[in-house]
C-alpha cells in the first residue's frame, strides 16, 4: 500500500511515490477545507511521448473530470484538492482519453517475451511532485501476476508469496479508442524473433477478432507461417471470414502444399473465391494439388522447390542460386531437369561448390535418384527416407518422368507424428531417428 503524503511548503527536493489503481479506486476525494467531494470511480488517461500519463480523475457517476492539476496530494486518507469543484473547474472527457480502470483492467494482452495471452490485474502508477508544486501521475506498468489479483481482493498479506510480475509500458501501443482493447506494443522486429509455432500459441489464446486483428498486424508470410501451425478449425474459422482478397494473400504466401490443404479444409464458396483471385498458373497449381488423394504421395507433395537446366556450369548455377535463394525455403538439394523438364539428376549445395566452375550440371549431378510416384503410400515415403537419409524426396510422373514436386522431411516428420500412435508408425519413426543419429 502507498504511504500517506502531506505535501508540504519550502521542500526543496522532488517527491515520488508509487501505487496501484486498486489502492485508488474509492478513495474519498475532499477539497480545500476537508469537505467530502465524492469517490474516485477511475482515472482518466491519454498517450504521451513518455508514456501515457493520467489527466484527470472521474468523481461521478456522470463522466465529469477533476484536472489533475487540481490535485494536491494522493494518500491512504484520500485525495486532495486545491478548492472545491465548481463549474468551470471540472470537464468531460476528451475523445483522445481513455478510462484507465474501465477500459484496461482484466483486459487481455499479448505478452511477446513469455509468448503467450495474459490478464491485466492490476495497474501500477507512479505520481511525481516536482520544485513548482507541480504534480504528475503517470501508468508505469501493469501487473499480470497473482499478486495483483490478492490486491485487488484485499488479500495483501498473501502477496509476499508470490513474485511480482509486471510488463512495462514501454511495450504498448497506444489505444486507438476509448473502447479498445489492451495491446501490447509489438514491433515487427521483435514478431520476427518469435518462432511461429508461439504465434499460433498467442493467437489460439485470442479471441476471434482479436486474432484477426493480430493477423492483420503481421506481415503476410509471418502470418501464413502462424496460419500454418494453428489448429484446422481456428485456420478455417479465420479464413471464412476474411475478405476474399485477404484470404488470397495468406493462402499464396504459405508453401505450396500447405496452401492446397488450407484450401481443402475450406467451403466450396470460399476455396472458389480464393482461386478466383489467383493468376491462372497460380489457380492450376492449386488445384493440380489438392487432387492428390489422402494418403498418397501426392499429398504431401510441395513445388517449393530448387530447379536448374542441365546445361549451366556450376558458376552459373551458383549466379542463379543467388537469385532463387530469396525466394526457395528448402533448398536442401539442387534437381537437374532436361529439356522436358524431366528429372536427369540430383546435386548438393556442397557438390555444386566444390565442383571445378566450368563443369556441367549434369556432369555433377547424382544421376537415377531415389524418386517417388504421386500415387506412392506414405509407408513408401517413410521407407525410402529411412534407408537413405533424405532431406527431401523428388516425384516424377510414371510416364513422363517429369518432375513434379518434392516431398520435405518436416512433411514426413508432421504425418508421423499426426499417426504415431500406430504401432508401425511409431516404430518407423524411432528407426528414423535411429538414422539420423548414426
Amino acid at each position: 500500500m502507498f504511504d500517506t503524503v502531506v505535501r508540504k511548503k519550502n521542500v526543496f527536493t522532488e517527491e515520488t511515490h508509487e501505487f496501484y489503481i486498486s489502492e485508488i479506486i474509492g478513495k474519498r476525494i475532499y477539497d480545500n477545507y476537508g469537505h467530502f467531494v465524492g469517490k474516485v470511480k477511475d482515472l482518466v488517461a491519454v498517450w504521451t511521448d513518455v508514456g501515457p500519463e493520467v489527466m484527470g480523475i472521474k468523481f461521478t457517476h456522470a463522466s465529469q473530470i477533476i484536472p489533475i492539476d487540481r490535485v494536491t496530494e494522493w494518500g491512504m486518507r484520500g485525495v486532495f484538492l486545491h478548492e472545491r469543484p465548481r463549474l468551470g473547474m471540472v470537464r468531460p472527457i476528451y475523445e483522445e482519453e481513455i478510462f484507465v480502470n474501465r477500459w484496461l483492467l482484466d483486459k487481455q494482452i499479448i505478452d511477446i517475451r513469455g509468448a503467450k495471452v495474459v490478464r491485466v490485474n492490476d495497474i501500477k502508477l507512479c505520481w511525481h511532485m516536482n520544485l513548482n508544486d507541480q504534480m504528475s501521475v503517470q501508468l508505469v506498468a501493469v501487473d499480470i501476476g497473482v499478486r495483483g489479483l490478492f490486491r485487488r481482493l484485499g488479500l495483501t498479506r498473501l502477496c509476499n508469496h508470490f513474485q511480482e510480475h509486471l510488463l512495462d509500458w514501454q511495450h504498448f501501443n497506444p489505444l486507438q479508442d476509448r473502447n479498445a482493447s489492451l495491446q501490447l506494443q509489438i514491433s515487427r522486429e521483435g514478431l520476427g524473433d518469435l518462432h511461429p509455432a508461439d504465434l499460433a500459441d498467442i493467437l489460439e489464446d485470442l479471441t476471434h477478432h482479436d486474432q484477426s486483428q493480430f493477423l492483420r498486424y503481421l506481415d503476410p508470410e509471418t502470418a501464413a507461417d502462424t496460419l500454418a501451425e494453428v489448429e484446422t478449425e481456428t485456420r478455417s474459422i479465420l479464413l471464412e471470414s476474411m475478405e476474399s482478397q485477404e484470404a488470397t494473400t495468406l493462402v499464396l504466401a504459405m508453401a505450396p502444399d500447405e496452401a492446397a490443404d488450407v484450401l481443402g479444409e475450406l467451403s466450396w464458396q470460399k476455396r472458389s473465391e480464393i482461386l478466383s483471385h489467383m493468376l491462372p498458373d497460380e489457380a492450376r497449381e492449386m488445384r493440380e494439388l489438392m487432387d492428390y488423394s489422402e494418403g498418397t504421395a501426392g499429398a504431401l507433395m510441395t513445388t517449393e522447390m530448387v530447379v536448374l537446366p542441365y546445361n549451366l556450369t556450376a558458376q552459373e548455377a551458383i549466379e542463379a542460386l543467388r537469385q532463387l535463394a530469396p525466394a526457395a525455403d528448402n533448398i536442401y538439394y539442387i534437381y537437374v531437369t532436361g529439356e522436358q523438364d524431366e528429372l536427369l539428376g540430383v546435386l548438393s549445395l556442397r557438390e555444386l561448390i566444390i565442383a571445378r566452375p566450368e563443369t556441367l550440371l549434369v556432369n555433377i549431378a547424382r544421376s537415377n535418384p531415389i524418386v517417388l510416384s504421386p500415387n506412392d503410400d506414405y509407408q513408401k515415403v517413410l521407407d525410402l527416407t529411412v534407408k537413405y537419409n533424405l532431406l527431401a524426396i523428388p516425384m516424377v510422373d510414371d510416364h513422363s518422368k517429369k518432375l513434379l514436386g518434392i516431398i520435405t522431411i518436416d512433411d514426413v516428420l508432421d504425418q508421423l507424428m499426426e499417426e504415431k500412435r500406430k504401432p508401425l508408425d511409431k516404430y518407423s519413426y524411432l528407426q528414423f531417428l535411429r538414422s539420423f543419429r548414426s
